[in-house]
């Protein structure tokens, strides 16, 4: 039941992270304000392909395995 709990887990996040490529997250952000211009950096977290491909695969492989 775990097993195909993570295979599951694994398979969702992979196909998460194909679908959004990138995750904004709560932070300082760095601001500059100089007379009337103001200027502002996201925080953000590239996730690389590889990374989704290879999260769908395990969780597929998992899926796959027989029980012993």
């Amino acid at each position: 039941m775990k097993k195909k709990l993570l295979a599951l887990l694994l398979i969702a996040l992979g196909t998460a992270a194909l679908a959004y490529r990138s995750v904004n997250y709560p932070g300082r952000a760095q601001r500059a304000k100089i007379g009337p211009v103001e200027i502002a950096v996201e925080k953000r977290i590239s996730i690389p392909v590889w990374a989704g491909v290879v999260a769908i695969a395990v969780g597929a492989g998992l899926l796959a395995m027989r029980r012993k």
